[in-house]
């Protein structure tokens, strides 16, 4: 049995595309779905479609950081996995290993388990980004914890854009690399959806939304202005313009954004589709972002010319602490397209 845990659309295609090639049956898998939001959970089971759904939905919001701190957490995913035999596991699928689920599995799940790192975004590469940096972490650390939650997980593969890299940083030296790259036919195939066809046909131009406040890389107030200043440079320059919210955007946010919109003729789109869906069944000739996993992947996927506006976020940011991750993202990006040069020098 394979046992896979996800948290967004972008997993869950990952997920049907290894099942596919792997020649595995998708009722051979038990999928466990971290839940951050309902949109979340909602546009990813529009990429799982009828045949594959989750067997079990772990919400984050039922594990409060004073659980994760002092072990409680352990307890209640106990609870929450007594009905699944992990002798029966033969593969181990996750996204997100450093997190408490993923950190419990591999510590339960015997070492000739085989064990696959599905693509989990940009924040793969960028480890000064991720949970490692959170305070939650650094006192689990303190309290004792850290021999359980550091415990490495040794990936056998790596289903992911960019493996290479990944392996070329992280030093998983013996793991294969599966090149989703190479299956871009197969992802928009599984993407295919009438009814994610939103635009009828027309070429538009593509505002990508992040949760950058959510996430704590900038303010509320700096992500918003970050919002206007694209919306009034790629407006006078490319005429009808779209912004698609961040699922894990706050109502805040959106509102303060859809203000800003009104004014400079930028039309929101309101979807269940996540990007990935609507760059498969629309005409988007260019999507612009500070950075993002729709950014990054948008040419070598979905061969749609993307725009990382990190200048933007370089120039108007208010805080050293702001500043320095923008350099870092930007530092990646720059050593990313030298890396893959074939694939960031094509043109549409």
């Amino acid at each position: 049995m394979i046992l896979a845990v996800i948290g967004s659309p972008w997993q869950a295609l990952v997920l049907k595309v290894y099942l596919s090639i792997s020649n595995r049956e998708e009722d051979d898998a038990y999928v466990i779905f971290e839940k951050t939001n309902d949109s979340s959970l909602n546009a990813s089971l529009e990429v799982l479609g009828n045949q594959l759904h989750p067997d079990l939905i772990f919400d984050f919001k039922d594990f409060r950081p004073v659980d994760v701190i002092f072990g409680r957490g352990r307890i209640k995913i106990h609870h929450l996995l007594s009905n699944l035999d992990l002798a029966m596991v033969d593969t181990l699928l996750v996204a997100s290993e450093k997190n408490e689920l993923a950190y419990f599995l591999n510590l339960h799940l015997s070492r000739s388990v085989k064990r696959v790192k599905l693509d989990d975004g940009i924040l793969d590469y960028l480890p000064k980004l991720g949970i490692d940096k959170k305070w939650t972490y650094k006192l689990r650390l303190l309290l004792g914890y850290g021999i359980w939650y550091r415990r490495p997980t040794n990936f056998n593969e790596l289903c992911m854009v960019f493996p290479e890299y990944y392996k070329s940083i992280l030093n998983e030296s013996n793991a294969k690399c599966i090149n989703l790259r190479d299956y871009r036919e197969l992802i928009i195939r599984f993407l295919k959806n009438e009814k994610a066809e939103i635009f009828a046909g027309k070429k538009v131009s593509l505002v990508v939304g992040q949760a950058l406040s959510e996430d704590s890389i900038v303010s509320l107030n700096e992500e918003v202005n970050l919002y206007e200043e694209i919306f009034k440079e790629k407006h006078q320059k490319h005429g009808e313009l779209y912004f698609k919210p961040h699922p894990r955007s706050s109502d805040c946010k959106i509102k303060k954004v859809e203000k800003l919109a009104s004014e400079y003729g930028v039309q929101i789109i309101r979807t269940k589709f996540s990007l990935e869906s609507i760059f498969a069944n629309n005409n988007v000739e260019k999507a612009f972002g500070l950075y993002s996993n729709a950014i990054i992947y948008s040419l070598a996927i979905f061969d749609i010319k993307s725009h990382v506006l990190l200048d933007i976020l370089l120039k108007n940011s208010t805080s050293r602490r702001s500043f320095s991750k923008a350099v870092y993202i930007k530092d990646f990006i720059e050593r990313l397209r030298l890396f893959y040069r074939d694939v960031f020098d094509k043109r549409k």
